[in-house]
Formats: C-alpha cells, structure tokens, sequence
C-alpha cells in the first residue's frame, strides 16, 4: 500500500479502497457529532470533499489548507454557500474566529510545530466546543535510519504523551475511537466482510468505533474544551 500521498481523496479511485473509506468514514463521524453547529472548522481540508459533507448539517463551515490548488479545485468542486475555504500555513499562522466543532483529522503529524497549533485550536473553540483530532497510531509508523518512510509525516506521537498534552492545554478527552475493523481487513485477520458501496462501507466498516483501539492505524479523540474561568 502507498503510502506516500499527502492526502486521500476518497472520491478518486487512484487511491487504495480501504483507505478511503477510512477517510470518508470520519467524517461522517463527525456529521452525527456535529448536527446543529452552527459554525465548524475542517483542518486541511484539501479539496473540500469532507468540509461539503459537514456543510450539509452546519450553519457555516470554513475550511482551511495551505495547498492552493487544492483550494482552487475546493471552491470548484465542492462549493457552497455556507462554506468558506481560505488559504493558511496552520505552522506559522493563527487562526481567528470562533468554533463550536473542529474537524482536525490526520494533520498534527504534518506539522513542525503541533503543540503551538493545538493550542491555537483550543483557543478558537468555544466553551464546550468539541474538537475531533485523529492521528496516527505510532505502531504503524515506519522508521528507517532515523527517518519516517512517510515523507510528509514530520511527527510521531506516542498515545499518552499526546493525551497528557492535551489535557495540559484544557481539553477534556470524552471518547477515544479507533478504525480497527479495516485494519484487520487489511492484515487478512477477517474473511467474512462484503464490500459494497463507498459511501455505505465508510459508515458501517470504516466507521470509528471502541473496538481494539491499540490495533488501528489512526487514533480518533473527541476532546471538549470546558469553560474557561473569566
């Protein structure tokens, strides 16, 4: 499996069948955590693909990349009224406004500085605001002669050293979910699966769940940010 894409477009058919359905299927995630937001902000969003999805139960969605061709094909593939799509570099630029839900999915290990980004995601939501942070899972990293074979993955992060942080900064971890099932798929621990549309699959076989959380590629956490004194 290539791994080497800076992201999966789960609509483009170049990219491996599981992967996207991995992809597609936290953002439907998001959508049943998400319902009646009214403002949400999607992480890197690339080509918009999943900031369309959450656009359809939020008020307004801004979506933000530092990729602009992939915002260029964004407002010209999945444009909508209520969606804004604005060019940043989430390393050496903050972000303003307020968020009720933040979609931040497979990013922080793309960055040079996460910690300072983190941190500038807590600020920006509001009081009991709810962040949606996936990553990868370190067991899966591949390391060779001290480097990531994955060239645009410039961060690993070990399970309670993230936990610990984002405690540290204010969050609260409500759930944390895993996508073990495809995972086993994968590993050809499973032979009773049936395939059958993308979309369908995203939100049954890829959709995140508790099961076997130390076995899936990418962790999932639902973080809410509590009120702050003041």
């Amino acid at each position: 499996m290539d791994i080497s894409f800076e992201y999966i477009d789960p609509f483009d058919e170049k990219y491996d069948y599981l992967m996207r359905v991995e992809h597609l299927a936290r953002y439907y995630f998001a959508v049943n955590i998400f319902k009646g937001f009214k403002t949400v902000l999607d992480v890197a969003c690339a080509n918009g693909y999943g900031t369309k999805i959450l656009g359809e139960i939020s008020e307004r969605v801004t979506g933000i990349d530092k990729n602009s061709e992939y915002l260029k094909e964004a407002t010209e593939k999945n444009a909508s009224d209520n969606i804004t799509y604005l060019q940043m570099n989430l390393d050496n630029e903050e972000l303003e406004g307020c968020f009720d839900g933040i979609a931040c999915f497979e990013t922080i290990e793309h960055l040079k500085h996460p910690e300072d980004f983190l941190r500038n995601l807590f600020n920006v939501l509001t009081n009991n605001g709810t962040l949606i942070l996936s990553f990868p899972n370190s067991a899966y990293e591949i390391i060779e002669d001290g480097k990531n074979k994955d060239p645009y993955h410039l961060q690993v992060f070990e399970f309670d050293d993230i936990s610990n942080f984002l405690k540290s900064i204010g969050f609260k971890i409500e759930e944390v979910y895993g996508q073990s099932y495809t995972n086993k798929i994968v590993n050809n621990k499973i032979d009773d699966y049936k395939l059958t549309t993308l979309i369908e699959d995203a939100k049954t076989i890829g959709y995140p769940s508790k099961d076997d959380i130390d076995n899936t590629y990418s962790y999932i956490f639902v973080l809410k940010k509590e009120k702050q004194n003041g």
